[in-house]
C-alpha cells in the first residue's frame, strides 16, 4: 500500500473531472453565444437563459472539484495510528481513504473507497484505532484491521 500512489490517483480524478467540467462550461458559454436573435424573442431569451443556469451549474461543480483538489494536495502522507483526514484503512469491509468523496477507487494495487470524513462512514472511523470496530449504516460491523 503507497499512500503517494493512493493520493495521485485521486487527484487524477478530480483533474480529470475539472478538464471534464471546464469543456462543458465552454461549450454552454459558446450555446449561448451562438444563440442568435430570431423573430421569437421569447425563444431566444430562454435558450440563452438555459445556457446561463447551465454555466452557473457547471461553475459550482467546478468550485466543489477544485476545491477537493486543493484538500487533497494538503493530505499528509505519513502513517497515522488513529484515523483523521489522509488515513488509508483497511478493514474486513473494505478500504477506505480518508480523503475526499469520490467513491470507488481503483489503482493496480488497491480498490478502495475514497470517502470525505464528513461521510456517515468518515465520521464512523474517525479517531478509531487497529482493531477497534464500528457499525456500519447497513448494520454490519466493520473491524479495522489496519491504519496508515
Amino acid at each position: 500500500m503507497d499512500k503517494l500512489i493512493i493520493k495521485n490517483t485521486c487527484l487524477k480524478i478530480v483533474l480529470n473531472k475539472l478538464q471534464d467540467l471546464q469543456s462543458a462550461i465552454n461549450e454552454a458559454q459558446m450555446a449561448a453565444n451562438n444563440e442568435t436573435k430570431s423573430t421569437a424573442g421569447d425563444k431566444h431569451d430562454t435558450a440563452k437563459a438555459h445556457a446561463q443556469n447551465e454555466t452557473e451549474r457547471l461553475g459550482m461543480q467546478m468550485a466543489q472539484f477544485l476545491s477537493m483538489q486543493q484538500g487533497l494536495m494538503r493530505l499528509p502522507l505519513e502513517d497515522h495510528e488513529k484515523i483523521q483526514v489522509g488515513s488509508y484503512v483497511e478493514s474486513n469491509r473494505g478500504n477506505f481513504y480518508i480523503s475526499a468523496a469520490l467513491g470507488k477507487v481503483k489503482t493496480e494495487q488497491n480498490e478502495f473507497f475514497a470517502i470525505s470524513l464528513n461521510a456517515p462512514v468518515g465520521q464512523l472511523l474517525f479517531q478509531k484505532a487497529k482493531g477497534e470496530h464500528i457499525m456500519l449504516p447497513n448494520g454490519e460491523i466493520c473491524v479495522i484491521v489496519n491504519v496508515f
